[in-house]
């Protein structure tokens, strides 16, 4: 089994175009993220998987690897998934997938990430997540949260309650923001993972 992190990064961004290549600290910010993958001791490899020859460019200009995925795709895990064909992966290989905005993250959230897949073949994903201490996160549209311990509600009922402006934030160990760092198997077909 080998761990290959992917950054699936894109010019195009209807909010910020271009984001990826913002300088933060005297370097661009796909940079900065790229190389924080590259410290975690059990990543063989880092990619970055982007439709943009600008991104590419500046990739290789700091000595990093790219591959180049067709544009169009709905998500990162889209990119991921033709970039993974592209390299010719395992299926008992395990991808990291670490969003190209997220240049902040520490290489040991890595390791703690993909340690319950290397523990035990049987799971599929991993997903990093971080405790919300804010109502107002609980409800905003844009930060996708992750539940946990919480067994009598499931995810229709929860998806409802989301909607609604009185839903009570419950306590720290049930709803929690997630950090947009994830890990899984190599799944065939690929398409099956992205849909």
């Amino acid at each position: 089994m080998k761990i290959y992190a992917i950054i699936p990064a894109r010019y195009g961004s209807t909010r910020f175009p271009g984001k990826p290549l913002a300088p933060i600290a005297g370097k661009p910010m796909i940079q900065h993220v790229y190389e924080h993958a590259l410290a975690c001791p059990e990543v063989l490899d880092v990619f970055v998987a982007t439709d943009d020859d600008r991104i590419s460019e500046c990739v290789r200009d700091f000595g990093g690897k790219t591959v180049m995925t067709k544009k169009g795709h709905p998500s990162g895990t889209d990119r991921i998934a033709e970039a993974s064909q592209k390299m010719n992966l395992q299926k008992d290989d395990l991808i990291v997938n670490i969003q190209g905005d997220q240049p902040l993250f520490q290489p040991s959230s890595i390791s703690q990430l993909i340690r319950p897949l290397v523990e035990d073949r049987d799971i599929a994903m991993s997903t990093l997540k971080y405790q919300i201490t804010d109502q107002q996160e609980v409800q905003h549209p844009n930060h996708v949260k992750v539940v946990t311990d919480a067994p009598a509600l499931d995810f229709e009922a929860f998806a409802e309650l989301a909607r609604l402006e009185t839903f009570l934030f419950q306590g720290p160990d049930v709803c929690r923001q997630c950090c947009r760092i994830g890990g899984g198997r190599l799944c065939r077909p690929l398409s099956a993972c992205t849909h």
